[in-house]
């Protein structure tokens, strides 16, 4: 089952005083700096949004091709991978 994560988004935002919207056209870049609050959530502590969104464009700068996925794609694949680390160096400490 597919979940929409834009009405996802909007649903999860919506008791914020101007909820989330996203358009079709929002380069990656526009799409991080709108999902700010969301991303703030879902990232480590030690990791500021502000960090997060020069990786990103670190990224794309390294790797021009990545500038063509969809920016929700992108960001998504960001989120895991970073998620992805913290469960890896979880699992280092425990050794």
């Amino acid at each position: 089952m597919a979940v929409n994560v834009k009405n996802e988004l909007e649903k999860r935002t919506g008791n914020q005083e101007s909820p989330v919207k996203l358009t079709k056209n929002m380069t990656i870049v526009d799409m991080v700096k709108v999902l700010e609050p969301e991303i703030r959530r879902a990232l480590p502590t030690v990791l500021t949004p502000e960090r997060f969104t020069r990786m990103a464009l670190s990224a794309i700068n390294n790797t021009p091709a990545l500038a063509e996925c969809t920016p929700m794609s992108f960001i998504a694949a960001r989120l895991w991978n970073l998620n992805r680390e913290r469960i890896s160096n979880s699992s280092r400490k425990r050794r």
